[in-house]
């Protein structure tokens, strides 16, 4: 019966993105010239989603990773949007994540990834599309709806959260008490989404919601 509604859920949102995709093309060209950022209320900034998600839960923006040991790791999820810059060094992260914290990045360019390439991790094939993933998280199915993403490489140690195709599109992997979470798509909870397309947009958040265990949230900008 779970598979069988599964399965209905996922036709549901594949016949919809086909009908839908000649008034979703604005959605591509938010994404090239807005940054998703806490601050951008255009198209593809993430105001909205910050906004939504400090209704019930605390939501602080962080601007050092150096900051990051001012909030308790096992209480708060750091979420890190297409930064339009490398990271850097990202010691002070991943020992906060070591703690018990929970990073997810979510970034269709290397700007994002690059950083933690030591771990075994890397993007590989880009998609210019709308599509859906198929997600499972601690035993949960659901879908992610993506538009506009990269497939990404892992090597052994990650496991694999939504595939697209056979490809991994969200991956985990574990940091002594925490996780790193990467996502080819930066652009799953922007406002554009979240004013043309709300229930795709509900559908994504449930999904941060999931692998950051609806813990209180940092945002990196």
């Amino acid at each position: 019966m779970a598979k069988t509604s599964r399965r209905l859920l996922l036709l549901t949102l594949i016949v919809a993105l086909v009908l839908l995709i000649p008034s979703a093309i604005p959605l591509f060209k938010a994404i090239e010239r807005d940054p998703p950022s806490t601050f951008n209320p255009g198209p593809g900034g993430i105001s909205h989603y910050v906004w939504k998600q400090s209704l019930v839960k605390n939501v602080r923006v962080l601007f050092s990773f150096s900051d990051l040991w001012k909030f308790d790791p096992g209480s708060y999820a750091l979420l890190i949007f297409g930064p339009d810059q490398e990271l850097g060094d990202v010691a002070q992260l991943l020992g906060w994540a070591e703690n018990g914290g929970i990073v997810v990045v979510f970034d269709e360019f290397d700007y994002g990834i690059k950083p933690f390439t030591q771990l075994g991790v890397d993007l590989a094939r880009d998609f210019k599309t709308i599509a859906v993933a198929d997600c499972s998280i601690g035993g949960t199915p659901l879908v992610l709806v993506l538009n506009v993403f990269t497939s990404i490489n892992i090597s052994s140690g990650w496991n694999v959260i939504c595939e697209f195709n056979g490809f991994p599109i969200a991956v985990s992997h574990s940091i002594g008490k925490g996780k790193l979470i990467v996502v080819g798509d930066s652009s799953i909870v922007i406002n554009n989404l979240a004013n043309s397309r709300p229930w795709w947009y509900d559908v994504n958040s449930l999904f941060i919601d999931l692998v950051t265990e609806n813990r209180h949230l940092l945002i990196y900008e």
